[in-house]
């Protein structure tokens, strides 16, 4: 059976609608492959753009790196010309910590002089130059002290360490002259007991001082940089007004040196006061600037609470310390208003007043010398206290200079 018209013409009907369909969907897709190709040519446009871009971005930093090249040599050709100069300072880049070279070998001619007239004074007999010997040894002290920590960035170089080592060295030799001549005197037993405490603390001196000394500028070659030249800088302006006030302590006895007749009677009896008394004044003077200028350094990072220092709680090793620093104050204060400008004798109070200075200042510093010193040297740690693992707004902690500063931590 044949199939009808409208059979045949619903199926043409059918066939044109999709026909129809797939012109549309044509269409459509050549509407896309234009767009498409518009967006082709966008990016490429867009890419050649960056392209130039990039091109002009590269020469521009080309000529920046040529003219920093440029300024680089020009740089140099002016450090090399300012490091030719007489005023020409260290590179910061490298702070070597020559403060400066000069003073540090007029602070160690400065040191040698007690040691100078210790010396003179046993190899003449002469009992005035070794008691002159005494008065300065403070003065002595301080002056080495500066030199030894002029450049710690340097102290690992043998120059350095040998330097470093003679400056620790002369604090023994200066006392040990200065005990032996006073020995050699034997014009009574104040003189006598003097002499062989000199003798017995400047060999003890030249066997700690070396040592101690190069070991304190290891520790301060491992502050960061910031710190090692603020502890330089502010240890030299220090310096003048320690040393200063040292010799204006030693002027009394100085005075009194010179007018004695030393044929008549030793100088133990006529300069004994003010000699002695001025001589542990000036050194109770020197060893509180060396504890306020160089050991706090070596505490940078020790946080404390103001309750804590309100309350004076502190281990049992500071608070030995600040014991030993009390009492030593204390002797210091007495001497100072025992002290006969116009000259008289070293008496048996005036003795065991020294004998109970000596042995409380050799006490703290023995305590601070291995507190600081050899126990970070010997028994390194790198742990971290539980105090620095917390917060606490009531702390403070020891800066670069050993200055308090307040905050958190």
């Amino acid at each position: 059976m044949s199939p009808s018209l409208e059979d045949i013409a619903s199926k043409l009907v059918i066939l044109t609608a999709r026909v129809d369909k797939a012109e549309t969907r044509a269409d459509n897709a050549d509407a896309r492959l234009v767009e498409a190709d518009a967006r082709t040519a966008k990016v490429e446009a867009d890419n050649a753009s960056l392209r130039e871009r990039t091109t002009g971005v590269e020469a521009n930093n080309a000529a920046v790196r040529s003219e920093n090249a440029d300024l680089k040599a020009e740089i140099e050709v002016l450090r090399a010309k300012v490091g030719k100069g007489p005023n020409a300072a260290a590179d910061d880049g490298e702070l070597m910590m020559r403060y400066s070279s000069r003073w540090r070998a007029l602070l160690f001619v400065g040191g040698c002089t007690s040691t100078v007239f210790g010396v003179y004074g046993y190899a003449h007999n002469d009992e005035r130059l070794s008691w002159f010997s005494v008065t300065l040894w403070a003065f002595s002290s301080v002056c080495l002290f500066g030199a030894a920590f002029g450049n710690p960035r340097n102290s690992r170089s043998w120059k350095e360490k040998l330097f470093i080592g003679i400056c620790g060295l002369l604090f023994g030799v200066a006392a040990l002259f200065e005990g032996l001549q006073l020995i050699a005197v034997v014009k009574n037993q104040a003189t006598f007991n003097l002499g062989w405490t000199l003798v017995v603390g400047g060999i003890t001196l030249m066997i700690v001082m070396p040592p101690a000394f190069i070991g304190a500028n290891h520790l301060y070659s491992k502050l960061p940089d910031r710190h090692v030249s603020n502890t330089v800088k502010t240890t030299f302006k220090s310096i003048p007004q320690i040393a200063g006030s040292t010799l204006f302590v030693a002027s009394a006895s100085t005075r009194c040196l010179m007018k004695a007749n030393l044929n008549d009677e030793p100088v133990a009896e006529t300069c004994g006061n003010p000699t002695m008394p001025s001589f542990l004044v000036s050194v109770f003077l020197m060893f509180a600037w060396f504890l306020g200028y160089l050991i706090p350094p070596l505490l940078t990072g020790k946080t404390i609470t103001w309750t804590d220092v309100m309350a004076i709680r502190m281990s049992k090793v500071e608070g030995t310390q600040f014991m030993l620093f009390g009492t030593l104050a204390t002797f210091t204060l007495i001497l100072f208003a025992n002290t006969n400008e116009d000259g008289g004798d070293f008496n048996l109070f005036l003795q065991y007043l020294t004998a109970g200075f000596f042995i409380t200042i050799i006490s703290l510093f023995s305590l601070v010398i291995y507190e600081s010193v050899a126990k970070p040297l010997l028994f390194p740690s790198n742990k971290t206290s539980n105090h620095e693992l917390t917060t606490n707004p009531d702390s403070f902690n020891v800066n670069d200079t050993g200055a308090l500063s307040i905050g958190s931590v």
